[in-house]
């Protein structure tokens, strides 16, 4: 078995039921604070620390967090840093 076929098998798992998930985001926040970062890099996250709901989370640049499951290429690399 190659490596990438024992990786594969190993993360192979049968569904199971979840729990609901709910969502805080504040959608007017949430605009300003991408609107705030608009042509920028950083992030902004706001939380409600009297329940610790999740109001804001923006992050720029925009990427695909799956570059980073297998090791992140230098192109894709060098498209964080100079976006």
């Amino acid at each position: 078995m190659s490596p990438v076929e024992s990786l594969t098998a190993k993360n192979i798992q049968e569904p199971e039921q979840g729990s609901d998930l709910y969502l805080s985001i504040d959608l007017d926040l949430q605009k300003k604070a991408e609107s705030l970062l608009k042509g920028r890099r950083g992030s902004i996250v706001a939380v409600d620390t009297t329940n610790g709901e999740v109001l804001v989370m923006v992050s720029t640049p925009i990427y695909n967090p799956n570059w980073f499951v297998d090791g992140i290429s230098h192109k894709n690399y060098n498209k964080l840093r100079t976006s």
